[in-house]
């Protein structure tokens, strides 16, 4: 249901932004955001209307190649 798609985009985009502040989920959550509104209709301009099928798929592979290399999320660029 629709609830179950909200409650499983906010836990990711916590995830991705990094669970040690309230920053960090605010920044997942933009990026999320992004990648699933913005990034698709970029992406059907310039390659073509084939990609609509994988839009589904971007917040994933976002989330994947953050966390593939940095494992703490986005904050984790910011720490010193």
């Amino acid at each position: 249901s629709g609830s179950d798609q909200l409650m499983m985009t906010v836990i990711a985009g916590s995830v991705l932004g990094g669970l040690d502040n309230i920053y960090g989920a605010i920044i997942g959550g933009f990026t999320l955001a992004f990648s699933q509104m913005i990034l698709p209709s970029l992406l059907m301009r310039y390659l073509g209307i084939w990609i609509a099928g994988y839009i589904p798929l971007f917040p994933l592979i976002i989330i994947f190649s953050i966390l593939w290399f940095k494992t703490e999320g986005i904050t984790s660029f910011f720490k010193t």
